[in-house]
């Protein structure tokens, strides 16, 4: 806790509050992925996963009000990954596809791949569903090949805003089917 509040004193003294509060994120303790076949919880964020054909289906939780994501094959930080963040508000699951602009950025990807989007937020726990090609063609968009392995980013925010910075994040790696 004291390590916390000095970083968060810190932080607000020499960069103001916007990056106190990154480095706050970036420094609550996480507990190491828990992995199972085709499923993984890391920082409080659950992946399931599935291969229908020629596409990767893909379920996230989380326990919030707010968004949650998956990065798929990223470079340093988030760069070059491509990320799936979503939310549910008013009973609609709003699903984006993003790309890695930067180590700690992202956009909307010019080619929106994502397909069968739902969700539901209920008890607290908001959970979305899609299904991405495993290679779109997509020069924005990752290539995922059948019985190789990847690193994901899985991350959970509080609120229903895409720019909202993350709460908790953590690194998983995945095998497809």
């Amino acid at each position: 806790m004291k390590k916390i509040l000095s970083v968060t004193l810190l932080c607000a003294i020499v960069f103001g509050l916007t990056a106190c509060e990154e480095r706050k994120a970036q420094t609550q303790p996480t507990s190491p992925p828990v992995q199972a076949e085709n499923k993984v919880t890391a920082a409080g964020v659950t992946m399931e996963w599935s291969l229908a054909g020629t596409n990767l289906s893909v379920k996230l939780s989380a326990a919030t009000s707010g968004w949650v994501a998956v990065g798929f094959d990223p470079g340093a930080g988030m760069k070059d990954a491509n990320i799936i963040i979503g939310y549910v508000k008013d009973g609609n699951a709003i699903i984006r596809d993003d790309f890695g602009t930067g180590f700690g950025s992202h956009a909307p990807d010019t080619v929106d791949n994502v397909t069968n989007k739902s969700g539901t937020e209920a008890n607290g726990v908001t959970e979305i569903s899609f299904t991405i090609p495993l290679d779109s063609a997509d020069a924005q968009d990752k290539k995922l090949v059948s019985g190789n392995s990847y690193k994901v980013l899985l991350a959970s925010g509080n609120s229903d805003d895409f720019s909202a910075f993350h709460t908790h994040k953590a690194v998983a790696t995945i095998k497809i089917p």
